[in-house]
């Protein structure tokens, strides 16, 4: 990479942002999306309603997205959901970014496609094996960026939850629900 394009991104506006898995967290992302010019096309296992998102199969949100922003809990269907199959069908070469849970992708499947550029790049803020070694291929490669699982680290956050976990033992020791 020349030093003329060091700094340079790409424009968002008008491409699509592919969102696999549209609870809570979905459709907050969704909303954020939107207002970068997005286009967002939206797989839930269950139909959903949120403007200026369209539902659309898998299939079809891997062949159009240019980004792919995971979001669904670990079960038996969803582990391995990014795999080498999936992968060949995305045609727009995304950016995948992986919110949810480390074994969603099969990571040596994402090692190859980074390497071999039919993934344009991944950000991780879970990975599988985690935590991962500073060794692992994923930590070597100019097109994926690691992050610890720090989505809730902020102070309101955190003092949220230190307030919840309190309320809950207070409950429990007065023998309430």
């Amino acid at each position: 990479m020349g030093a003329k394009s060091l700094f340079l991104g790409e424009e968002l506006q008008g491409k699509y942002f592919g969102i696999i898995g549209l609870g809570k967290i979905g459709k907050a992302v969704a909303k954020r999306a939107l207002g970068f010019g997005l286009k967002v096309l939206g797989y839930a296992r269950s139909k959903f309603e949120q403007d200026d998102v369209q539902q659309v199969p898998l299939e079809e949100l891997y062949e159009k997205s240019h980004y792919i922003s995971l979001h669904v809990p670990l079960t038996p269907e969803t582990k391995g959901l990014i795999n080498k199959e999936a992968i060949q069908k995305m045609k727009q070469k995304p950016v995948i970014v992986n919110m949810a849970r480390g074994p969603v992708i099969v990571t040596d499947d994402l090692v190859q496609a980074l390497k071999e550029g039919s993934v344009r790049g991944a950000a991780l803020d879970v990975t599988d094996p985690e935590p991962i070694a500073p060794s692992h291929p994923l930590c070597h490669l100019q097109n994926c960026l690691i992050v610890p699982h720090i989505g809730s680290a902020t102070v309101e956050c955190r003092t949220l939850l230190a307030q919840k976990a309190a309320e809950n033992l207070m409950r429990y020791f007065n023998d309430q629900p």
